[in-house]
């Protein structure tokens, strides 16, 4: 349950697949599942340096690590301000739901609004991001 607040996109349900073969070829493959909440689409470039990192990790040895932290950290940041514009529909769903209470009656309508604009902002929020980076699937 606790997985849809991981901010590291490192830290999300991922699988990853080395193959190396005797004529020094490498091959990797990943999936990452994402954190239930922000599309995974919106960190390609971060899993795609990654795994390139890696791939020359294990070829020629290369060490990435202070530049991976500091993608890691540029990432954190990113997932952080998508969280927080999460945080924003859902009060501007609570705010229309007191107002809609407010002038137009009902009794439980700011209790509606709150899960409705937070799945409405997370649906935006996440239709937004897939069109964004597209161009890297």
């Amino acid at each position: 349950m606790l997985d849809g607040w991981k901010i590291n996109p490192l830290n999300w349900k991922s699988k990853i697949e080395i193959k190396h073969t005797n004529n020094r070829q490498i091959s990797i493959k990943y999936y990452v599942d994402g954190n239930a909440h922000i599309t995974p689409i919106a960190f390609t470039p971060l899993f795609d340096d990654f795994i390139l990192n890696l791939h020359n990790y294990i070829d020629k040895n290369n060490d990435f690590k202070s530049l991976n932290n500091q993608k890691i950290s540029l990432a954190k940041k990113k997932t952080a301000n998508f969280m927080f514009l999460l945080l924003i529909g859902t009060f501007a769903g609570l705010c229309v739901g007191f107002l809609i209470e407010k002038y137009i009656g009902g009794k439980f309508s700011a209790h509606f609004a709150v899960p409705i604009a937070a799945i409405l902002s997370l649906k935006l929020l996440n239709n937004c991001l897939k069109e964004k980076y597209s161009y890297y699937n």
